[in-house]
């Protein structure tokens, strides 16, 4: 009976290591298993995105490969709102350049046509806004659009609005290289010829730029080049004098070169005592033109002459058609008939 027993004990002590073995072989296996299941359901996923990409292949290739990147943004103009006019040359060549440069980021007219609404804002929008509904643009193109906008705002007559403007311009205290390429930007819409636009700078200079014009021998006859000779000469002025274009009083004691120096003579006396003028303020203006009143000094004389070169007046009479060595009312001119 003690045998049997004993026998009893040891068999169940194997049973239960094999168990715990068992338990072991079953815990690894069930490890492995799930390590299986997250691979396998990795590589679904694989094989699912594989597959998309091969579809989306065929696409392109069964469409003749017309897929392809879209071009780089060009900027988009400024929104025109039609409160300035004068804005309306720069935006419309804006547009027509954002329009080119980006064509394929459209793909038929009326998209080109939405864009070119959205560009607008204000009263500009107000012009071509009842030939839009349902956000549907009933224009038949883009052209019908700018033409509504030139149609407002554009200028009717670009070439005569530039010949007026540019008879106002005066370089007046202003630097050459603020002046300069506003005056160019005019006369390029003016449609004159170089000799005429030449003419019209040299009357827009400052007296000391004009003063080292008149003293050349030759002149250039062409504008680009007359141009580099003001440049030239606004150089010198500036080497001499940086500031030379800015409003100043005419001391005897601050003589800039760019000038001819004003001779120093006592100031002379009126009849009653009393200084004639003040010669560190000597100037000659359309008011001493107006009232036809001749030079008492060295000094007006000079000023009267710049002036009259400036604005292309004859320097005895001011009429604008004809210089002094010609001038019919001067008597040497006078003199020369009764001989």
């Amino acid at each position: 009976m003690h045998e049997e027993i004993t026998r009893l004990r040891q068999a169940a002590i194997a049973a239960t290591h094999t168990t715990h073995s068992m338990n072991a072989t079953i815990e690894a296996l069930q490890t492995r298993l799930s390590s299986c299941l997250i691979e396998s359901n990795d590589k679904d996923d694989i094989i699912s995105n594989m597959t998309g990409q091969i579809e989306a292949y065929k696409a392109m290739a069964a469409t003749g490969g017309n897929h392809r990147q879209r071009s780089a943004e060009h900027p988009r103009p400024d929104p025109f709102s039609g409160d300035n006019p004068k804005e309306l040359p720069e935006f419309l060549q804006k547009l027509e350049l954002k329009l080119h440069m980006n064509r394929d980021w459209w793909t038929d007219e009326s998209e080109r046509m939405g864009y070119v609404i959205s560009c607008l804002s204000g009263n500009a929008h107000a012009q071509v806004s009842y030939n839009i509904s349902h956000g549907i643009v009933k224009f038949p193109n883009v052209e019908a659009i700018i033409a509504t906008l030139k149609t407002v705002y554009g200028d009717i007559d670009s070439a005569a609005t530039a010949q007026k403007e540019i008879y106002e311009l005066k370089q007046g205290h202003k630097p050459l290289s603020s002046f300069l390429p506003n005056w160019i930007a005019v006369a390029k819409r003016t449609e004159f010829e170089d000799k005429s636009l030449i003419s019209h700078l040299k009357r827009a200079l400052h007296p000391d730029i004009i003063w080292r014009l008149v003293n050349l021998k030759t002149v250039p006859d062409t504008l680009a080049a007359f141009i580099e000779l003001v440049r030239q000469c606004d150089s010198e002025c500036r080497q001499l004098n940086p500031g030379y274009h800015k409003k100043k009083t005419v001391s005897p004691d601050t003589f800039t070169g760019t000038t001819p120096p004003a001779l120093i003579h006592p100031t002379p006396a009126t009849m009653n005592g009393g200084d004639a003028m003040d010669l560190n303020t000597v100037s000659w203006d359309s008011k001493d033109v107006a009232s036809g009143r001749r030079p008492r000094t060295v000094e007006e004389r000079q000023a009267r002459k710049a002036y009259c070169t400036a604005h292309g007046l004859c320097n005895w009479c001011y009429a604008p058609n004809h210089k002094s060595h010609d001038c019919p009312t001067a008597p040497w001119n006078s003199q020369e008939k009764k001989a």
